[in-house]
């Protein structure tokens, strides 16, 4: 169960950056409460629970980014993944993640690697779930 609420966290919240190096991409990040529920505002169609859900919950995935991993922390420590960059541009970055057999079966996807594109905005990134119509795009922010 642990694994698959690892595995929903990081379809529906990933979170990292990028820029022409890999350095920019390594450091701590937070989820970025406000900037998320602005930008979704309004174009999703929340529930009050789905609402309240996003308001108790945005703002307390953390991920730490050293060169190749990434470490998951949201309440608790969520382990490590394994990532590279396979592809950038001008405002965005794509890294690969392995994906773990309970993650495979649980979303019934055979392939072991998971494709996640950020993009940069300023001093924060954000990312667009394909994985969840309830959140168009997060946003991330250096932790302090």
């Amino acid at each position: 169960m642990r694994n698959i609420l690892i595995t929903f966290i990081i379809l529906a919240f990933p979170g990292s950056v990028f820029s022409d190096s890999s350095n920019f991409l390594i450091g701590k990040w937070v989820s970025d409460k406000e900037a998320t529920i602005e930008y979704n505002e309004g174009k999703v169609k929340w529930t009050e629970d789905q609402r309240k859900f996003f308001e108790n919950n945005l703002g307390k995935l953390r991920l730490n980014f050293t060169e190749g991993t990434v470490q998951l922390y949201f309440e608790e420590d969520l382990g490590k993944s394994k990532y590279e960059i396979i592809k950038r541009g001008p405002s965005y970055l794509v890294i690969r993640t392995e994906t773990s057999k309970e993650e495979r079966e649980f979303f019934g996807n055979e392939n072991p690697y998971r494709d996640i594109k950020y993009y940069i905005e300023g001093e924060r990134i954000y990312t667009e779930p394909n994985s969840s119509k309830l959140l168009l795009r997060e946003y991330f922010r250096k932790a302090k």
